[in-house]
């Protein structure tokens, strides 16, 4: 199989290709479950935790300042929970 790979031949072993399918599940791209959806969450969820912490409107920022302040929300939410695992255990 490699040595198809490697020469750009096409590899027609129906047994390898079923064991291959069988180890990669795919993404959904269309319902409900779909990964564009969860994508959308996620980005809402975002504009959301960016409004609250920064007091900035998500909408009116640039891509690279977007990521860059959820970035730093993250580190900020990393840190704050570290601060409490070691205030527990004290």
């Amino acid at each position: 199989m490699l040595q198809c790979i490697i020469h750009k031949k096409a590899f027609n072993d129906k047994k390898y290709k079923e064991q291959l399918l069988k180890y990669y599940k795919p993404l959904r791209l269309t319902g409900l479950k779909s990964i564009e959806i969860d994508y959308e969450k996620q980005y809402e969820n975002m504009k959301l935790i960016i409004a609250q912490k920064t007091n900035l409107d998500p909408q009116k920022l640039t891509v690279l300042q977007f990521y860059t302040y959820a970035e730093t929300v993250k580190k900020q939410f990393d840190e704050e929970q570290k601060a409490v695992r070691k205030a527990k255990k004290r």
